[in-house]
């Protein structure tokens, strides 16, 4: 059991990043959609975009 929680815990550290990047986004789509209805859809086309160049798998695009 130990060795799960411990493989959990790692896992979490190395991805913290992408988390919060996830974090973020979600945060800004809630504000979009609290302004209004058009507002929140341009935002989250504007989010869908960017984490879509973020995790491109392509050489001069985002990813790794």
């Amino acid at each position: 059991m130990r060795t799960k929680v411990a493989i959990l815990g790692r896992t979490f550290i190395a991805n913290i990043s992408v988390l919060l990047v996830l974090a973020a986004a979600i945060i800004f789509i809630y504000a979009g959609f609290a302004i209004g209805n058009l507002v929140g859809l341009i935002v989250l086309g504007v989010v869908l975009l960017l984490l879509a160049y973020l995790l491109s798998p392509s050489d001069s695009g985002g990813g790794n």
